[in-house]
């Protein structure tokens, strides 16, 4: 189903220039144009010239897949975006393709997919399909069946049905000659499901002809609204057309669903409304108005009184999660209750006394909140080097440690307002409601049409924070007019990723790196407890990424290869809790372990990037791990934060990633969230 992905270190992004810094590389070019026909025409003959007589003694298979190879790695020589090295790809993908060998083809067609800005799954898929007529082993058909599955699905996300079909289509002929019989079911289901969604986008586009003359038509009004709603899951643009369609009970229920819920019972109400239009409905129309009665029910749950009312919402909550559990990627499935109920009480109480925080760990929150606050900016946001602006509540902007990062605008006013909703403010309520509105207005009204909050210093990293806070804000409040950017901040994270590694890194469509790539998986985690969903086609990209740079089987992740930096592994082995992989998993275990040896960083150089996401990793495991993990971290930032003087409340570490670029805030920003630890997101395990 389709659903809604050479600068020195003193130029990469604020943040984490941070965890990058001690791997800082070039910066990869933007992808070129196809080069002009001419000039490829050139480049052909050269090539055939060159390569005559190795053409000719190339007669077996296993022959053309190493001349194949060798193009590729010849190719790579040459200058990227160069009609010579397109060529020697084209050719090298060809040979390949042509000798049964998809693994080479394939391969081929990514390197060429980094340097040239060509149609990925298309070109994979003309591969396929002639290594699939010419494959002759079984190790080839089934290599042809597996790499068809994710192209397939990346065709059909971009509307491209037929060839969709017809790639599925020799893929199960593949698989059976390779006796693969779970990779012929999987093929023939998904071959299945892309009729029915060629089939219903035909019937809408009808509808859409019908509506351009006669935009109120009642019958195209419910086809189309029924397509944007219950295939595209994009109900801010389908519900005004449910709204009037022919069926009494959606186009009811949708008129209602429009004017909002403000208060628990109106939440409430429209939840039921859904939940009983749902019930005379089947099948994935069912599912979907299940899903949406639920996104209503979370925005009134943490808010319920207890009794009968309260039952209920918690028991249909519970039973959204398991609708299409076999269509969304496992382990970004909703939760079983709302995903921010745990910054509340009396959850965050409870949380926080299991969990291990205390009195003095609150107090030190509190503080850090009211040092933030007050470094705000008359226009909303925050700037990295927070002296300039007003005095506020008396206290002068002189502390020490400025940030260097102060065109990171974006980024720094994400960071300072992601403490507040931690804490279970918003701008709709809480003690510092009129600082969150001020900081979200700002990184609205900053975001480009395309929904990007890219800036010079900030880059995808300023990006990705700021579409968590979107998100967060979104989730927290329900409020319907945040829900269009905080959609359009995840649609540009799935545009910025990284089409072949499934990565992202500084500037949109780069080879990815992890610390980028954390913090855009933290958007999307978000935006999905909001039901602001990534498309599955990201999902299964981003799980191709940390593949290749986890070491050890998955127990230590690198920054751009495989290996076991601190920093690195922790965000590799949160982002693989968040995708699905299950407490018992051994890699998950054995990289869990090495941290916990590892323990916080402490001291004056502390390195709060990496304490920031080893909290997480250990407070998710828990066990014995957060134990001994958060007795250190919690005593060590309660007893280091500033006690007096204009910076009471903050810190600065002097050490560690991200120090000089984003000086006190940003330091204070992580230590806050830090100590948010026990309540600021929902358990996993």
């Amino acid at each position: 189903m389709r659903g809604r992905v050479a600068r020195t270190f003193a130029h990469t992004s604020l943040m984490l220039s941070v965890a990058a810094a001690a791997a800082a590389e070039p910066v990869a070019q933007q992808r070129a144009p196809v080069p002009d026909v001419k000039a490829m025409e050139a480049a052909r003959a050269m090539a055939r010239q060159i390569y005559a007589i190795r053409f000719q003694q190339a007669t077996s298979a296993a022959d053309k897949t190493t001349l194949a190879r060798e193009m590729i790695g010849r190719s790579l020589k040459f200058d990227d975006g160069s009609a010579d090295q397109y060529v020697m790809l084209k050719i090298a993908g060809d040979v390949a393709a042509g000798a049964g060998d998809a693994v080479t083809a394939t391969d081929a067609t990514e390197q060429m997919v980094k340097r040239f800005d060509v149609p990925a799954a298309k070109l994979k898929a003309d591969s396929l399909l002639v290594a699939a007529s010419r494959a002759t082993e079984s190790t080839q058909h089934k290599a042809v069946a597996e790499l068809a599955v994710s192209v397939a699905v990346a065709l059909a996300d971009e509307g491209e049905y037929d060839t969709a079909i017809k790639l599925c289509v020799a893929a199960r002929s593949s698989a059976q000659k390779a006796k693969q019989p779970a990779l012929v079911n999987d093929l023939t289901t998904k071959a299945d499901g892309f009729r029915e969604q060629q089939k219903a986008a035909g019937v809408y586009r009808e509808a859409v002809a019908i509506l351009d003359n006669n935009p109120t038509e009642p019958g195209a009004n419910l086809t189309a609204g029924c397509y944007l709603c219950f295939v595209q899951e994009n109900w801010e643009k389908g519900l005004p057309k449910l709204a009037l369609g022919s069926d009494a009970g959606l186009k009811a229920t949708a008129v209602m669903d429009l004017r909002g819920g403000a208060s628990p019972e109106e939440q409430v109400a429209l939840g039921d409304a859904w939940w009983s239009v749902a019930e005379n409905k089947q099948g994935q129309e069912r599912n979907a108005l299940q899903l949406r009665a639920g996104f209503w029910y979370r925005q009134a749950q943490g808010n319920l009184p207890g009794g009968l009312v309260k039952m209920k919402v918690d028991h249909r909550i519970q039973l959204v999660p398991k609708i299409r559990s076999d269509e969304m990627p496992a382990a970004l499935s909703l939760p079983a209750s709302d995903a921010f109920a745990c910054r509340k009480a009396p959850l965050k109480t409870e949380l926080l006394k299991k969990l291990g925080g205390s009195d003095a760990s609150e107090a030190a929150v509190a503080a850090a909140l009211q040092w933030i606050a007050d470094h705000q900016l008359p226009d909303g946001g925050w700037c990295f080097d927070h002296r300039p602006g007003p005095i506020v509540n008396g206290r002068p902007r002189i502390s020490d440690h400025p940030g260097t990062y102060a065109q990171a605008r974006n980024g720094a006013t994400a960071m300072a307002v992601l403490p507040f909703l931690g804490a279970g403010h918003t701008h709709k309520e809480g003690k510092y409601g009129d600082v969150v509105k001020g900081a979200i207005d700002y990184l609205v009204g900053h975001m480009k049409p395309d929904g990007s909050m890219l800036e010079s210093q900030g880059t995808m990293y300023a990006h990705g924070l700021a579409s968590i806070a979107l998100c967060e804000a979104f989730a927290m409040t329900g409020d319907t007019q945040l829900k269009a950017a905080a959609q359009d901040s995840l649609k540009f994270v799935a545009k910025a990723q990284d089409p072949v590694g499934g990565g992202w890194r500084y500037s949109p469509r780069q080879p990815g790196d992890t610390s980028v790539f954390g913090w855009q998986m933290m958007a999307i985690k978000t935006g999905d407890a909001a039901q602001v969903r990534a498309n599955p086609v990201t999902m299964r990209l981003a799980d191709k990424f940390l593949d290749t740079v986890q070491a050890n089987r998955g127990s230590f992740y690198g920054y751009t290869s495989p290996g076991q930096g601190p920093s690195t592994t922790a965000i590799g082995l949160l982002c693989r809790m968040y995708m699905g992989w299950k407490k018992d998993n051994e890699a998950l275990r054995r990289g869990v372990q090495w941290l916990s040896n590892q323990g916080p960083s402490v001291g004056n150089g502390a390195n709060m990037y990496y304490n920031y996401y080893g909290s997480q990793v250990c407070r998710q495991y828990g066990d014995k791990v957060w134990d001994k993990w958060n007795s250190k971290m919690r005593d060590f930032l309660v007893a280091s934060q500033s006690k007096q003087g204009p910076s009471q409340g903050s810190w600065f570490f002097a050490g560690g990633h991200g120090a000089e670029a984003g000086g006190r805030l940003y330091n204070t920003s992580l230590a806050t969230m830090i100590l948010e630890v026990y309540y600021r997101h929902m358990p996993i395990y």
